[in-house]
Protein backbone atom coordinates (compact mmCIF):
# COMPACT_ATOMS: atom_id res chain seq x y z
CA UNK A 1 0.00 0.00 0.00
CA UNK A 2 0.95 2.70 -0.76
CA UNK A 3 0.67 6.29 1.35
CA UNK A 4 0.63 9.44 -0.69
CA UNK A 5 2.12 12.50 1.61
CA UNK A 6 -0.04 15.63 0.89
CA UNK A 7 2.05 18.02 -0.19
CA UNK A 8 1.15 21.98 0.94
CA UNK A 9 1.85 25.42 -1.34
CA UNK A 10 5.63 25.28 -2.36
CA UNK A 11 6.87 28.73 -0.90
CA UNK A 12 8.00 30.91 -3.87
CA UNK A 13 11.29 32.87 -3.11
CA UNK A 14 11.15 36.87 -2.88
CA UNK A 15 13.37 37.59 -6.13
CA UNK A 16 16.69 40.03 -4.26
CA UNK A 17 16.78 43.09 -5.29
CA UNK A 18 19.56 44.59 -6.62
CA UNK A 19 21.53 47.31 -4.57
CA UNK A 20 22.59 48.85 -7.22
CA UNK A 21 19.47 49.11 -9.09
CA UNK A 22 17.49 50.36 -6.09
CA UNK A 23 16.57 54.49 -6.99
CA UNK A 24 16.76 56.82 -3.37
CA UNK A 25 15.52 60.17 -2.92
CA UNK A 26 17.67 61.67 -0.02
CA UNK A 27 16.13 64.84 1.31
CA UNK A 28 17.62 67.27 3.59
CA UNK A 29 14.84 67.82 6.38
CA UNK A 30 16.92 70.11 8.94
CA UNK A 31 18.51 72.34 6.66
CA UNK A 32 22.16 71.54 8.22
CA UNK A 33 24.55 71.38 4.94
CA UNK A 34 26.20 68.47 3.77
CA UNK A 35 23.45 66.35 5.86
CA UNK A 36 22.18 64.79 2.52
CA UNK A 37 25.76 64.47 1.42
CA UNK A 38 26.48 62.41 4.37
CA UNK A 39 23.71 59.85 4.08
CA UNK A 40 24.75 59.62 0.29
CA UNK A 41 27.96 58.90 1.46
CA UNK A 42 27.00 55.84 3.85
CA UNK A 43 24.58 54.50 1.22
CA UNK A 44 27.28 54.22 -1.36
CA UNK A 45 29.51 52.45 0.80
CA UNK A 46 26.85 50.34 2.04
CA UNK A 47 26.80 49.42 -2.21
CA UNK A 48 23.89 51.55 -3.67
CA UNK A 49 24.78 53.34 -7.04
CA UNK A 50 25.85 56.79 -7.07
CA UNK A 51 23.63 57.38 -10.36
CA UNK A 52 20.38 56.25 -9.01
CA UNK A 53 20.62 58.42 -5.69
CA UNK A 54 19.40 62.39 -6.29
CA UNK A 55 19.43 64.82 -3.21
CA UNK A 56 17.33 67.70 -2.57
CA UNK A 57 15.89 69.56 -0.06
CA UNK A 58 12.62 69.49 2.11
CA UNK A 59 10.20 72.55 2.50
CA UNK A 60 10.83 73.20 5.94
CA UNK A 61 13.91 72.66 8.04
CA UNK A 62 12.71 71.38 11.23
CA UNK A 63 12.73 67.28 10.89
CA UNK A 64 13.63 65.88 14.50
CA UNK A 65 13.83 62.30 12.96
CA UNK A 66 15.05 60.88 9.97
CA UNK A 67 12.55 58.40 7.70
CA UNK A 68 12.99 56.24 5.35
CA UNK A 69 9.90 55.20 3.25
CA UNK A 70 10.00 52.55 1.17
CA UNK A 71 7.99 51.56 -2.27
CA UNK A 72 5.83 47.93 -1.64
CA UNK A 73 8.50 44.73 -1.72
CA UNK A 74 11.35 46.71 -0.64
CA UNK A 75 10.93 46.01 2.99
CA UNK A 76 14.52 44.37 3.14
CA UNK A 77 16.20 47.16 1.73
CA UNK A 78 14.25 50.35 3.95
CA UNK A 79 16.14 47.84 6.65
CA UNK A 80 19.53 47.29 4.72
CA UNK A 81 19.52 51.49 4.68
CA UNK A 82 18.44 51.60 8.44
CA UNK A 83 21.10 49.41 9.14
CA UNK A 84 23.51 51.65 6.97
CA UNK A 85 22.61 55.06 8.40
CA UNK A 86 22.21 53.72 12.40
CA UNK A 87 25.68 54.69 13.24
CA UNK A 88 25.14 58.40 12.26
CA UNK A 89 22.18 58.97 12.70
CA UNK A 90 20.12 57.82 16.05
CA UNK A 91 16.07 58.79 15.59
CA UNK A 92 15.15 56.52 12.50
CA UNK A 93 11.47 56.35 12.05
CA UNK A 94 10.77 53.32 9.19
CA UNK A 95 7.76 53.53 6.92
CA UNK A 96 7.60 50.58 4.53
CA UNK A 97 5.16 50.42 1.35
CA UNK A 98 4.85 54.03 1.88
CA UNK A 99 6.11 55.27 -1.25
CA UNK A 100 3.12 56.23 -4.00
CA UNK A 101 3.67 53.44 -6.60
CA UNK A 102 4.38 56.10 -9.09
CA UNK A 103 6.96 57.91 -7.75
CA UNK A 104 10.28 57.60 -9.58
CA UNK A 105 12.02 56.44 -6.38
CA UNK A 106 11.75 53.18 -4.54
CA UNK A 107 12.97 54.36 -1.18
CA UNK A 108 12.96 58.30 0.13
CA UNK A 109 15.25 59.22 3.13
CA UNK A 110 14.61 62.81 4.58
CA UNK A 111 17.14 63.38 7.21
CA UNK A 112 16.26 64.57 10.52
CA UNK A 113 18.17 65.12 13.99
CA UNK A 114 20.60 67.72 14.93
CA UNK A 115 18.35 70.89 13.76
CA UNK A 116 20.53 73.03 11.88
CA UNK A 117 21.40 76.39 13.90
CA UNK A 118 23.34 79.90 11.89
CA UNK A 119 26.64 80.42 13.61
CA UNK A 120 26.62 83.97 13.61
CA UNK A 121 30.20 85.20 14.13
CA UNK A 122 30.90 87.37 16.77
CA UNK A 123 33.31 90.14 16.84
CA UNK A 124 34.47 90.95 19.84
CA UNK A 125 35.65 95.45 19.64
CA UNK A 126 38.53 96.19 21.93
CA UNK A 127 38.97 99.90 23.18
CA UNK A 128 42.47 100.44 23.39
CA UNK A 129 42.91 104.35 24.50
CA UNK A 130 45.99 106.08 24.19
CA UNK A 131 46.93 108.65 25.51
CA UNK A 132 49.25 110.55 24.31
CA UNK A 133 50.69 114.13 25.42
CA UNK A 134 51.90 116.61 22.69
CA UNK A 135 53.93 119.42 24.24
CA UNK A 136 52.44 122.81 24.16
CA UNK A 137 55.04 125.60 23.80
CA UNK A 138 54.14 128.85 24.74
CA UNK A 139 56.23 131.80 24.31
CA UNK A 140 57.65 133.93 26.55
CA UNK A 141 57.92 138.05 26.31
CA UNK A 142 61.31 138.74 26.08
CA UNK A 143 62.26 142.50 27.69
Amino acid sequence: MWLLKKKGPTPTEKPKIEKSSVKIQVINGTGTPGQAGLVVKALEEAGYATDNIKTGNADRFDNATMTIEGRVGFGDIVEDIEEALRSDFDKITVKTSSVDKDSEFDIVVVTGGKIFEAVIPTTSVSATSSATTTPTLTPTPTP
